[in-house]
């Protein structure tokens, strides 16, 4: 399979408003996995104000999988953008960004990562 081409693919996907609501899904995880930097902006909008709670909850989630592997440029951007989201008033998407946070906090402390450094993602899942 065809990495390039699955990240083509979920990034048209996720930025896709007439794709379904689980493909969406799907290829933010994707991206988010995958860390599809041209997927980036549309995670961190659908995470602030996708239509559905449980598209805005993939995309937090998601994020969670961009901090680990983000620049030290980006690394504060999506930490931060993590930060807000789990003051939101809806409580399934805070429980992502805390999760995200949690899980990001565990690795950088687990493997002595200092903020901002790429974390490999064999060492993460």
């Amino acid at each position: 399979v065809d990495q390039g081409q699955v990240a083509d693919t979920a990034f048209k996907l996720a930025a896709d408003d007439r794709a379904g609501e689980l493909s969406r899904i799907t290829a933010v995880q994707v991206s988010g996995r995958m860390n599809v930097e041209q997927a980036l902006p549309v995670v961190e909008q659908l995470a602030q104000d996708a239509s559905t709670i449980p598209l805005r909850v993939a995309a937090t989630a998601a994020l969670g999988d961009y901090a680990m592997n983000a620049a030290p440029s980006e690394f504060a951007d999506v930490s931060s953008l993590l930060a807000r989201v789990a003051t939101s008033s809806d409580p399934r998407q805070t429980l992502a960004a805390q999760s995200a946070l949690r899980r990001i906090a565990h690795v950088q402390a687990t493997l002595g990562v200092q903020t901002g450094q790429q974390l490999s993602p064999q060492v993460i899942r």
